[in-house]
């Protein structure tokens, strides 16, 4: 009973916050196969209004951004890569646990707040939330990222919903709201190629 209140509060408070407006106000994005996507059709649930712009490196797809108006931003960036070889199920499960997860983001983040196996479109992925201080054109961003590295026969995709700031406290009072909506956002990820 308790969890179903909590959830109900969390929910009231998410629905007045400017990323429930992005979330109510969401659009498609979907990868043809072709070019970098490496073969993967993958559908993104995306808000509309966010700025989409093609990837500035090799392996990425895509990136969706938003300023908030308080000089935080908003980012969702997808990235595919060929692997060496096809995993297996038991690989998965391996690349995925909380171990290998912790092992993969150490060096590439400052500090990691979660690790954690889960499920998405019925695909075992990992979900890693970190926060990042990071040099970008001479300027300090501080970014708070959730991250969902899946595995699907010799592709690593990863999808990254940031949030970040010049001042990590113009963002932190959006983190709570942010990660429902990043949440809420990648359980909408479905990956077309496992059901064709």
């Amino acid at each position: 009973m308790l969890l179903i209140i909590s959830f109900f509060w969390s929910s009231c408070l998410f629905s007045q916050s400017i990323f429930a407006k992005y979330y109510q106000n969401r659009c498609e994005f979907q990868t043809d196969g072709s070019g970098n996507s490496l073969g993967m059709k993958i559908k993104l649930s995306v808000p509309c209004d966010w700025k989409a712009q093609d990837g500035d490196r090799p392996n990425t797809i895509k990136k969706f951004s938003v300023g908030l108006g308080d000089t935080s931003i908003g980012s969702i960036v997808m990235v595919i890569k060929k692997m060496e070889g096809s995993i297996t199920k038991e690989d998965l499960k391996i690349l995925t646990s909380r171990a290998s997860l912790l092992e993969m983001y150490k060096e590439s983040c400052d500090t990691i707040i979660s690790a954690k196996q889960t499920i998405i479109d019925g695909i075992h992925c990992g979900e890693v939330i970190y926060r990042l201080d990071t040099e970008r054109a001479s300027i300090l961003l501080s970014l708070y990222t959730i991250s969902y590295q899946f595995f699907y026969k010799d592709k690593s995709i990863l999808i990254n919903y940031s949030i970040g700031s010049t001042q990590r406290s113009n963002y932190e009072k959006h983190i709570k709201d942010f990660t429902l909506f990043a949440r809420g956002l990648a359980l909408n990820t479905v990956i077309i190629n496992q059901w064709k």
